[in-house]
């Protein structure tokens, strides 16, 4: 069994119930994965439009910073920015 340490003021940040839920995941898997738009949403239920606005979301908090690469606009990175560097709506 593993354990994450989740900055507390992830709670006071003002994010959407999917945006939410999204950080935990990918807070809860290793770094070296990065799971897929569409895997995300297959395993919440959800279109891979809906994550994408989940990133986007978050993007949009400073909670994570996303990279790509290549067409279709696909995510082939992200990583957590520092929590003092988040920015509450």
């Amino acid at each position: 069994m593993s354990y994450n340490k989740i900055p507390s003021q992830i709670n006071k940040m003002g994010l959407s119930l999917g945006a939410y839920a999204l950080f935990h995941y990918l807070a809860s898997l290793p770094e070296e994965i990065n799971p897929g738009k569409t895997s995300v949403g297959n395993k919440f239920g959800v279109t891979r439009q809906t994550v994408a606005k989940w990133y986007k979301e978050l993007e949009g908090y400073n909670i994570i910073k996303c990279y790509q690469k290549g067409g279709l606009n696909r995510l082939t990175k992200y990583e957590f920015t520092p929590p003092k560097t988040w920015v509450a709506k």
